[in-house]
């Protein structure tokens, strides 16, 4: 079974009753798990998009940056209230 994903591929294969899973992400890097405790232990996958070790990743946080840059360049500055009001009679 194939799955595609936005930013990555997952395959899962029965090789004699040991369910494999492998994940190609889209900057081409593979990651192979097998099955163990009926559960998938992802911290390979998981370090090398955390540590920014991946071109994709890289390119994604460049573009949050650079639209975070933006919003904050293109928005009015916010006029605020003061916190007290001193009336004097």
């Amino acid at each position: 079974m194939q799955r595609i994903y936005k930013n990555f591929i997952l395959k899962l294969h029965d090789n004699y009753s040991n369910l494999e899973a492998i994940i190609t992400c889209k900057c081409s890097s593979n990651f192979s798990f097998m099955k163990m405790d009926n559960q998938f232990q992802l911290s390979n996958f998981y370090k090398h998009i955390k540590k920014l070790n991946c071109s994709l990743m890289k390119e994604l946080v460049k573009k949050d940056d650079k639209q975070k840059r933006s919003n904050v360049q293109t928005s009015s500055p916010v006029q605020s209230q003061p916190l007290v009001q001193i009336i004097i009679l």
